[in-house]
């Protein structure tokens, strides 16, 4: 599990830094949209081989979505007063 999940973490965290890129041109139903293709479904295939998984590699995961929640909605961790999980809340 954890070389699978290493990669996919790679995978994930290397489509973000380049939806980072492409996020202005995009309104932010668009930006939802792509962010679930490439990121989402890549996270809910492992939604049936996560159960009695160590929690390291379920936080991996958790960053994941919580780096990819930032930039959707367009918030930087450093300049942001608001958590993930509200921003995950906001998503949803």
């Amino acid at each position: 599990m954890a070389p699978h999940n290493k990669a996919l973490s790679s995978s994930c965290f290397y489509h973000i830094h380049s939806f980072r890129q492409i996020l202005l041109s995009l309104d932010d139903t668009m930006a939802l949209s792509v962010t679930s293709a490439l990121i989402s479904s890549r996270l809910d295939q492992l939604n049936s081989i996560l159960y009695g998984t160590l929690l390291k590699h379920i936080a991996r995961l958790q960053r994941i979505q919580h780096a990819a929640a930032r930039v959707v909605l367009n918030q930087h961790s450093h300049a942001s007063s608001l958590s993930s999980n509200e921003l995950l809340k906001q998503l949803h």
